[in-house]
This record gives structure tokens, sequence and C-alpha cells, in this order.
């Protein structure tokens, strides 16, 4: 459900002339901590996000997306050194250069 209604509110934007950005990757899902206070982590597996938190990032993208906003969030199924994804090798790499058909993570 929330990736078709990305992929309306991306295709809307685009149609009025406005630049959306999906955000804050990899998503606040699963955690009960303010990313403004202190890191927030993913605690659910990287299968468990894969199903619930990634399809309205890979709708956004899917339909062309101008920005992902990554978030201060710490994912340690993805990067065991508890980096949040602003400065996450794994989930930078993950998202950025191995696309989102990639199962690595």
């Amino acid at each position: 459900m929330a990736a078709r209604l990305v992929r309306a509110q991306v295709c809307g934007y685009h149609a009025g002339g406005v630049a959306p950005t999906a955000k804050h990757f990899p998503g606040h899902g699963s955690t009960t901590t303010d990313s403004h206070a202190s890191t927030a982590v993913i605690a659910e597996s990287a299968s468990t996000w894969r199903r619930l938190d990634r399809p309205p990032f890979e709708a956004a993208v899917r339909n062309h997306v101008d920005v992902v906003m990554l978030g201060h969030l710490a994912f340690p199924a993805v990067d065991r050194t508890g980096r949040p994804a602003t400065i996450s090798g794994p989930l930078t790499r993950g998202c950025c250069a191995s696309g989102w058909g990639s199962t690595a993570w």
C-alpha cells in the first residue's frame, strides 16, 4: 500500500514541477528512537526490511524520484559496525551502487 502511495506522490510532484525526495533511507518503520536525539536502530532482519520497508523506496526510485535522502539510522543486519546510513559504506553502496534489484541486503 505505501509503495502505491509513494508512486502516486512522486508522479504528482513531477506533474506539478516539484522535485520529490524519498526520505529517510533505510526507513524509520521499526525504530523507536528519535534520530534527532540519538542514532535510531533498525532491529529487524534484512529479509523483513526488504519485505516491509524497502518497497516504498523502490517505488520512488522506479518512478524517478529526484533525491533519496539517507537517514541517521543504524541497521546492524546490513552494517555490523553500527554506523548510521549517512556514513555506512554497506548501506550507501547497497542503495546507490548495487541498485534496487540487489538481494544482498
